[in-house]
């Protein structure tokens, strides 16, 4: 099944950091297209990685584990973390299974970054 529900586009932020936009559906069949994604970035010690996911539409279980997954590939290269952008209803997911604990939620990615700095 091809998944054009999932659109991601990287980029550095002027401050250096990494960010990765995610938009459309993250979910059984687009959330390895989200690990993969990750796994070739070629992060930095120091050097935020932002997962951008205020373009996301729906997230379920298995894309929060890919959201996990690009937090465990940050921190093994020793890269801050965030998420930015997160709408109510992934939100309250990430809050209600303590996952916001383990990594930031920042309405912005300038905030996102702000706090990882």
């Amino acid at each position: 099944m091809p998944d054009f529900a999932l659109a991601m586009a990287v980029h550095t932020h002027p401050s250096g950091a990494t960010v990765l936009t995610v938009t459309g559906e993250l979910d059984y069949h687009t959330a390895p297209r989200l690990s993969r994604m990750v796994e070739g970035l070629p992060l930095a010690a120091a050097v935020p990685l932002v997962l951008d996911v205020g373009g996301l539409s729906f997230c379920d279980s298995i894309g929060v584990s890919a959201l996990i997954s690009g937090y465990q590939r940050a921190t093994a290269a020793a890269a801050p973390f965030a998420v930015a952008g997160a709408g109510r209803d992934l939100a309250q997911i990430l809050q209600i299974t303590g996952i916001d604990r383990i990594f930031g939620l920042y309405e912005s990615v300038d905030q996102a970054i702000a706090a990882c700095g």
